[in-house]
């Protein structure tokens, strides 16, 4: 969000962990398993 000086829109592959941490705002997303 931000417009253009904004967070950048990016894809991340989470691998073998069950989370990944933004490389840009250091946000950890965390894959929910129903």
């Amino acid at each position: 969000g931000g417009g253009v000086l904004g967070h950048p829109r990016v894809f991340m592959e989470m691998g073998p962990e069950d989370y990944v941490v933004c490389k840009y705002c250091d946000k950890k997303y965390v894959l929910k398993k129903d």
